[in-house]
Formats: C-alpha cells, structure tokens, sequence
C-alpha cells in the first residue's frame, strides 16, 4: 500500500479497509453511480454502432466499460469516507458500537 501524504479531514473509519469492507460500505449514491454510468455508457456504446450489424456489440462493449468504470468511481467514493478524506457522517454513524443499555429489574 502506498504512502498518503493527505491528512484527514473527518473522523476515520478504518485507517486501511481492505476490499471487502470497501465494497461493503457502498452506499445508494454509489449504487446509483454503477447504475447511471452502465446506461449511459450502454446506451452511447449502442449509438456509436455504425450499422445495425454492429450495435449489440458495441452496446456490450459500452456495458462493460460502464461497469467497470462505475464501479471504480463507486469504489473510490467508498474508500475515501472510510478513511475520511470525503464526508462522512452516515457511515460513522453506522460504524459507532451501540451502547449497550442495562435492564434494571
């Protein structure tokens, strides 16, 4: 892993979240940002097809890199409020432990 050099503007999550936690931590906006990044770039890839025989692939072709580029943008917005270089405070609100409450009987 490399050096960061940034310091944290928020309160830090986990200091070095491996892929499971990032991927995990995907909220509706980034879900919302796979989403409209595949349609777009789908429906651009199906455009850019010259003639009818080439359309379908091309529109594949636009899925895939939609997908992927969709995911790296949801990934990185991910990264960033774990390790509190974006803000926040949904995700901190959801990672603090719950106090636990004792039952006087």
């Amino acid at each position: 892993m490399g050096i960061i050099y940034d310091i944290p503007k928020y309160k830090v999550i986990d200091p070095s979240p491996n892929f499971i936690t990032t991927v995990g931590n995907f909220s509706f906006d980034d879900i919302k940002t796979i989403t409209g990044l595949t349609a777009a770039s789908t429906f651009g890839g199906y455009l850019a097809g010259a003639s009818n025989g080439l359309r379908g692939p091309s529109g594949a072709v636009g899925l895939t890199i939609g997908v992927i580029g969709g995911f790296m943008v949801a990934y990185q917005s991910s990264f960033g409020r774990l390790m509190g270089f974006t803000e926040n405070s949904g995700d901190v609100a959801a990672y603090t432990p719950m106090k636990r409450q004792v039952w006087n009987d």
